[in-house]
Formats: structure tokens, sequence, C-alpha cells
């Protein structure tokens, strides 16, 4: 399951496809992804949703306001927050449907703390039970 992906720019502004990213399929990208833009040296600069770049929910992919030329490129990473639990209902995700929706979610949290845990410490791995 990828959190993190890192597309090269092509001259154009996008849209760029997101979806090799495993995306919570209720939430809304924006709520779920940090945006950096990546110079030629590979520094990185963290873009605003809105005022850098926007989301297109309905083919997951990316487009920004500014032309991401081809020595530039964008990194996406999904980053589920602690409090994405409690939107599901604003969301509109039926009773029956955020059941599944919240053990798919919880799951992708713990990928995600178990890959911050294995940059840390080298060896970590959590099992889910099914």
């Amino acid at each position: 399951m990828a959190t993190t992906i890192t597309v090269s720019g092509n001259g154009s502004s996008g849209p760029y496809s997101v979806s090799a990213i495993d995306w919570h399929p209720y939430g809304l990208l924006q709520q779920q992804s940090i945006v950096f833009k990546l110079d030629a040296a590979n520094s990185a600069t963290l873009l605003t949703y809105g005022d850098d770049y926007t989301f297109n929910q309905e083919d997951r992919s990316i487009t920004f306001v500014d032309v991401l030329s081809s020595q530039e490129s964008f990194r996406v990473t999904r980053e589920t927050p602690d409090t994405f639990f409690a939107s599901l209902p604003d969301l509109g995700v039926a009773d029956a449907i955020s059941t599944k929706s919240n053990d798919l979610q919880v799951m992708n949290r713990l990928t995600e703390v178990e890959d911050d845990l294995a940059a840390v410490s080298g060896e970590v791995s959590l099992t889910f039970g099914g």
C-alpha cells in the first residue's frame, strides 16, 4: 500500500494522477494529503491546498496553479489525521459503510505509524488480524 508517491513534472500544471496512493475511499484527498514541490536539487517546498494546487476527487488527480517544469517534481504523502474518524459523518458516510470504512482507516493509520517507526528504528512489523 503506497503512502507516498513522487511524480516528475512535464512542463504543465497537470492534471497529474495520484491514484497510486491507497486513498481512503470516503475521505477527501485534501484531508489526507501533504504535498511538496521538489526542485532540481530535490529541495522540498510545502504546498497549500487551494493556493498552490487542487485535487479532482473523481479521477484522483492533482492540478497545480503553476506549471511544473521537467526539472521539478512533486511528492504526495497520505497522512491520516487523528481526527479523521470524527469527520466521517460529515462526509455523509452511512452507518453500515462507516463501520467497514473505519476498519480500513484504522489499518491505513497503523500502516503509516509502522512506516514512521521503521524509518526511525529500521525494523518494525505490525500484524493485522482479519
